[in-house]
This record gives structure tokens, C-alpha cells and sequence, in this order.
């Protein structure tokens, strides 16, 4: 397959169409291994909900590729006495964008509902804070009887969200945080692939990170590599103040973070790669906790040594994430030329 920016956004427009909140993750993987080289090994862990590829052979892979594939979302809590729905969030969805939206149920078949508000004409100020999630109602339009026969407690629900092409090779949709890492991980298997590549990688489609990360602490329990690297989304410059955060930039590459959870040298070994295969790149610093599958991965069985890239990111855990074609494509580049490379550098 070739990989370019219309190949990019034919995949991840299917990869954010698909469901997979934490821990129901299956749904995307028909899609993940539609995309792979068909000569790649392909494993599916029951017990924590990942999915595994392989490159070469699996005993010899020293080198871990990790993007986790679950997205934000809700669980059916209750159906009150008048058929309306109560959801609990699944993940961090950022509830100030709630009121009033349009959610899919996903019961014995999937149905529309949308968000509860109080309208402005009656509310006197009382509603005009995020809605908190004791007050996460939906409204299907159907009565208790009839809901019940479609919607179960514990059944999920995710945001009604089109992907759409924005201009400057951006598009916009819900879950590309964090389908656009998946996608950077499809492409650069790819283009190893192209490459006549023979050496062995692992490439970890984790569960669960969005909830408690269980996806990698049982994912790098399980793999034989010894390097690893994280795909993430991470936060892009936006008219808001982001306080306590470095942003980056669409269009400007992958941000390659620097962090005490990460290993220095593969940290350097990939701004070298991108320095020397011309990948523009930036640099991102968390001082501590990265928030992300490196915090995992780094500590798993006697520690892996844990780099983290991340593809920049606007308006994180709403259902209009803002994504460069760009940045997955040069993310996907410099991961394969890090394989390439051996995926080290010398102090």
C-alpha cells in the first residue's frame, strides 16, 4: 500500500468511524489488519483486549511499536421510569461539550439519543457550567418499555461524529485520539514493508488506555522487546491558554517527548533519526508522568526502555479533535527509520 496523505485519511476516517471504548476494542481491529501488509503475523489476546502484529519473527523482536486503540465514550448506568437513558463516562470526555448532543447507543442495535439540556430561556445561570456527570441523561425518544428492548445496563455509547476534511491537510472527527497513533503504526509497518525490511518488530494495538492502561502493563509483560515506543496524541496550539503544557504545532511534525519515565537514549535516537532523515520534528517536555502507555511500559517486568512520539493534537477528548495528515505521515516515517536504525543511539 502506498503511503500518502489521501491513504492516511481513507484510514483513519475509518478507524474514527468505528466504535472500541476501553475494553471493547474489537470492533477496530478488522480494520487495523485490512491495513497491514498480509504478510505480518497477527495475534489476539483475549485475556487484556490487545491486538499484536508482527514483522519478522515474534521470539526475536527486540523493538515494540504501542498506540492504543480504545477512545472515549459512556456506559448505560439506568433507564428511569420515562425510558430516559443515564450514562457514566468511559475515559476523560471533557463534559463541557455535552449539553445537547447527539450520542449512539450501542444496544442490540445501535440507536441515536441525545444529551438532556435545560434550555437557556429557563435555566437563570443554573446550567451554564459543565454539565457534571450525575446529570448525564440521554433522551431516545423512546418509552421504558420500548428502550429496554434494545438497551441493556452496561451497554456503551459513544459521540455521533462524521469525520470531516478540514483545509491544510487537517480533518476533524471523535477519536483521533487515539486512532491517529493506530494509523501511524498501519503506515509505518507499510513502509517497512516497502522497504524489504527483514529485520523484527512488534507492533501492540493496546486496550484500555483511556481507563487504567491495563492494555500495556499486560502487553509489555507478554513481549520480548527490550525498546519500546509509544504513539500518542498529544496537545497542539489552540486560541486557549494551555497552561501547564509546551503545545505543539500542526503541520510541524511529531513531538518527541522528554520526560524522567522516559529512556534518554532512545529519546535521543529519535530526534537523531529525524535530524538525519531530514523528519521535522519537536520537542515536548512532561517533567514527571508522561499520561500515556510510557508510564506502563517503562516500568513492565524488569523495565523496557520507553521512548514517547506524539502526533499534535487540538480540542482532546471532544467529538471535533483536530489532526495534520502531516504529522501521522512524518510520525509514521520516523518510526520506520528508527526500526531501520536499529532503534538506538550511543550516549
Amino acid at each position: 500500500m502506498t503511503v500518502n496523505k489521501e491513504f492516511i485519511k481513507k484510514l483513519l476516517f475509518e478507524l474514527c468511524g468505528a466504535a472500541g471504548t476501553a475494553g471493547e476494542e474489537k470492533e477496530v481491529f478488522q480494520i487495523i489488519s485490512d491495513y497491514l501488509p498480509q504478510n505480518m503475523t497477527l495475534e489476539f489476546q483475549k485475556q487484556n483486549g490487545n491486538m499484536t502484529a508482527f514483522l519478522g519473527d515474534r521470539e526475536k523482536a527486540s523493538l515494540l511499536f504501542d498506540a492504543h486503540v480504545d477512545k472515549i465514550g459512556f456506559a448505560v448506568v439506568s433507564i428511569d421510569h420515562k425510558g430516559f437513558v443515564k450514562l457514566s463516562k468511559v475515559g476523560g470526555c471533557d463534559m463541557r461539550v455535552m449539553q445537547g448532543l447527539p450520542l449512539i447507543i450501542k444496544g442490540s442495535r445501535n440507536i441515536m439519543g441525545v444529551v438532556c439540556n435545560t434550555p437557556p430561556h429557563l435555566s437563570e445561570g443554573r446550567d451554564d457550567k459543565a454539565l457534571k456527570e450525575d446529570n448525564l441523561w440521554v433522551d431516545c425518544g423512546l418509552s421504558k418499555k420500548e428502550i429496554e428492548k434494545i438497551v441493556s445496563i452496561g451497554d456503551r455509547a459513544v459521540f455521533y461524529s462524521k469525520p470531516c476534511t478540514l483545509l491544510s491537510d487537517k480533518i476533524t472527527g471523535a477519536g483521533l485520539d487515539n486512532r491517529a497513533g493506530v494509523a501511524a503504526l498501519i503506515c509505518c509497518a507499510n513502509i517497512l514493508n516497502d522497504m524489504g525490511f527483514n529485520g523484527n518488530v512488534e507492533f501492540l494495538f493496546s486496550s484500555r488506555e483511556e481507563t487504567n492502561g491495563a492494555g500495556a502493563v499486560t502487553g509489555g509483560f507478554d513481549t520480548k522487546a527490550d525498546t519500546a515506543v509509544v504513539v500518542d496524541t498529544s496537545f497542539a496550539l489552540q486560541p486557549d491558554n494551555l497552561n501547564g503544557c509546551n503545545p505543539g504545532t500542526l503541520g510541524k511534525g511529531p513531538m518527541i517527548c522528554y520526560s524522567s519515565t522516559l529512556d534518554k537514549t532512545v529519546t535521543k535516537g529519535l530526534a537523531k533519526v529525524c535530524e538525519n532523515k531530514n523528519i521535522p520534528f519537536q520537542k515536548e517536555v512532561w517533567t514527571m508522568r508522561t499520561g500515556t502507555n510510557a508510564d506502563k511500559l517503562s516500568v513492565s517486568k524488569s523495565g523496557i526502555k520507553c521512548g514517547l512520539v506524539s502526533v499534535p493534537l487540538r480540542y482532546m477528548h471532544t467529538p471535533c479533535e483536530v489532526i495534520n495528515l502531516s504529522d501521522v505521515e512524518y510520525t509514521a516515517r520516523l518510526l520506520a527509520e528508527f526500526a531501520a536504525f536499529g532503534g538506538a543511539i550511543d550516549e
